[in-house]
């Protein structure tokens, strides 16, 4: 049986509990590995611990490769690169799917934490595979990369927020031998244009054609708002300042919205609604990434990452490294209260930056 961490006295977690929150989640890999094999990992029941895996990686295989380039980078050892190598290795066969989570897969499971944390060659050429094919999505007329086929919806070209980090991040670092980065600028305008309401809220998803901003609503997913804060923020800082005012504008929203740091309501304005931990590991990373821009506004970003990490150690990360307390999909009631593999790989990875573990993000 596993148990939150108690809070310290001042209610937050002191920077040796990073290190220990890091190492835990780190080191159960090995026991994940154990439970799904070949396979990857999705969601783990809270009770049993038992895994839901996919064979091919669904959308989320990235995060499950670049945990095993986050472990190497935290704790080298020549089994662990094998084993990443092996992992992202699978992931090449993704390369073909109609969906732009293909950029998700890519950024996250090769080139952001293999080749770049880890500098592995190999791990590169995968990365490069995903980004050339990425690119030929690009669809012109409309300006963006678009949702894609790949996991059913409607035949009308869509827009979605969730992969706007990765596309923007794997295109700015295929830009020398391919010229991407203006894909990547095109597809972010057309996301703040059409995504986000006045107010900051974020939209998921919209159907194209679509020509003026979104009406505000009164329930806004959690988890699409912390990926458009994640996108705008990783925007601004890849491709510059356009994408400051935006990335504040949908972060601001989320701090006047969801409360005292820790795991918001999966759906917020939804009674009822179960809280999603994965949601705010994403908005902290968001937050963090906001917060090293060089302007005097930019600190309390990076004290609001600080301290939604803290939250998320104390309160909803269990003994044995487990992140709880994540939502996979709400509206259909699946996963509601587990442990999610991006939740995982998030919250790790914000506590490899925060404790100097890793030089760079993995994000």
């Amino acid at each position: 049986m596993t148990r939150p961490r108690t809070p310290s006295p001042t209610g937050t977690a002191a920077a040796p509990a990073h290190r220990a929150a890091l190492d835990a989640m780190l080191g159960r890999l090995p026991r994940i590995h154990a439970a799904v094999g070949d396979r990857f990992p999705l969601y783990a029941d809270p009770a049993t611990g038992e895994w839901t895996s996919t064979r091919r990686g669904s959308w989320t295989g990235g995060f499950w490769a670049g945990l095993h380039w986050l472990s190497l980078a935290v704790h080298p050892d020549t089994l662990a690169r094998e084993q990443a190598s092996t992992v992202t290795g699978r992931l090449s066969a993704r390369a073909g799917d109609d969906t732009v989570t293909r950029a998700m897969t890519f950024w996250y499971g090769a080139a952001a934490t293999g080749g770049r944390l880890c500098r592995d060659p190999a791990a590169d050429q995968v990365a490069a595979v995903g980004a050339r094919a990425l690119a030929a999505s690009f669809e012109p007329g409309y300006g963006v990369f678009p949702v894609g086929t790949a996991f059913g919806g409607p035949p009308q070209p869509r827009i979605g927020i969730d992969a706007l980090a990765a596309v923007v991040a794997l295109m700015c670092w295929a830009d020398e031998p391919s010229g991407d980065r203006r894909l990547a600028r095109r597809h972010a305008r057309a996301c703040a244009r059409l995504l986000v309401t006045d107010e900051g809220q974020v939209l998921a998803e919209r159907t194209l054609p679509a020509d003026r901003p979104p009406p505000a609503r009164e329930q806004v997913w959690a988890r699409g708002q912390a990926w458009g804060m994640l996108g705008f923020a990783v925007a601004a800082d890849r491709l510059g300042g356009e994408f400051t005012s935006v990335a504040r504008r949908v972060t601001d929203w989320w701090l006047a919205t969801a409360g005292p740091p820790g795991a918001p309501p999966a759906v917020f304005g939804r009674a009822g609604a179960p809280l999603d931990s994965s949601a705010a590991a994403i908005a902290a990373a968001a937050m963090w990434t906001l917060g090293g821009q060089p302007a005097r506004w930019a600190q309390r970003y990076r004290q609001a990452a600080t301290a939604t990490v803290d939250a998320l150690v104390v309160g909803h990360l269990a003994d044995n490294g487990a992140l709880r307390d994540g939502c996979y999909d709400p509206d259909r009631d699946i996963a509601c209260r587990h442990e999610l593999i991006w939740g995982d790989y998030f919250l790790a990875a914000v506590l490899a930056i925060r404790c100097g573990a890793v030089p760079v993000a993995a994000w």
